[in-house]
């Protein structure tokens, strides 16, 4: 009965036109006042709707999502809350802040040493650190390994030791090197989609100046490229691994941030974008 008293008929008649069409109030308030320009005192102004959440939507807590990712110790907890905080609070890095005020929402003991567990995280390749001193992003591989509920985390700790050896007493790191190019270097890193696009500012002068990634996004932007910070920051690492970049952190705005330039002795036979 409700929405009946709210519909109204709507009747238009005129060379080519025939309509007779059933509408909400709202519709027939506006036509109304466009018919009479501005809405008349004596038309009823509507209140906007407002959506109620469903009633059996639970919210999850940090602590539910540490026990759902199967999280048991401090590194795969930090990597919890980064992956929660993405999810349910549109953040894509954290900080160390951030981390105390996860362990204590969760009820979790709080790390003696969070220092040491933050960079043992990063070494493990789970987390990463920004552009943004003290600021840290969950890497795909730390994604990875939660969703698998840290199922393969042994694993894991062996590759991340860079002295484990293969047959022939040869370490890991230099088996691949024989395979994929000259002894003692690290082989590239898998193109992103972006990077070829960089190479080619690297060779057109653009990090000739020290850049920061907001320098960077804004280059994108300028080229019509949507991106976003948190995107590149992995970009600039593999750059900066393979020796096409340099990094040093300098005072920008008062705030300390990493500048990247070009490499020393850097040559790219690349046209990029312009």
């Amino acid at each position: 009965m409700d929405e009946q008293r709210n519909e109204f008929t709507l009747t238009l008649k005129g060379k080519g036109i025939d309509v007779n069409n059933t509408v909400d109030q709202k519709t027939a308030l506006t036509v109304l006042s466009i018919l009479w320009g501005d809405t008349p005192a004596m038309v009823p102004r509507v209140a906007p709707e407002v959506e109620t959440p469903d009633a059996g939507r639970k919210r999850v807590s940090m602590g539910e999502y540490i026990d759902e990712t199967g999280a048991s110790t401090n590194k795969e907890r930090i990597v919890a809350i980064g992956l929660y905080l993405s999810e349910y609070k549109d953040s894509d890095t954290f900080s160390r802040d951030d981390v105390v005020a996860g362990f204590r929402s969760a009820r979790e003991p709080m790390p003696k040493n969070l220092t040491r567990d933050l960079s043992s995280t990063a070494e493990a390749r789970w987390i990463e650190e920004t552009d943004e001193s003290g600021t840290y992003y969950v890497t795909s591989t730390g994604a990875k390994a939660a969703a698998a509920k840290f199922s393969g985390r042994d694993s894991a700790r062996a590759s991340s030791k860079k002295a484990s050896t293969g047959p022939r007493g040869k370490t890991r790191t230099e088996k691949v090197s024989d395979e994929n190019g000259p002894k003692g270097k690290k082989p590239k890193s898998s193109t992103s989609g972006h990077r070829a696009t960089v190479e080619g500012w690297i060779s057109n002068g653009f990090f000739d100046e020290p850049r920061t990634i907001a320098d960077l996004v804004d280059r994108f932007h300028e080229s019509a490229i949507l991106v976003k910070q948190t995107s590149l920051s992995p970009l600039l690492v593999r750059l900066v691994r393979d020796e096409l970049l340099v990094r040093k952190k300098q005072e920008v705005g008062g705030k300390q941030l990493w500048t990247y330039s070009k490499a020393q002795n850097v040559k790219l036979d690349f046209t990029g974008q312009s």
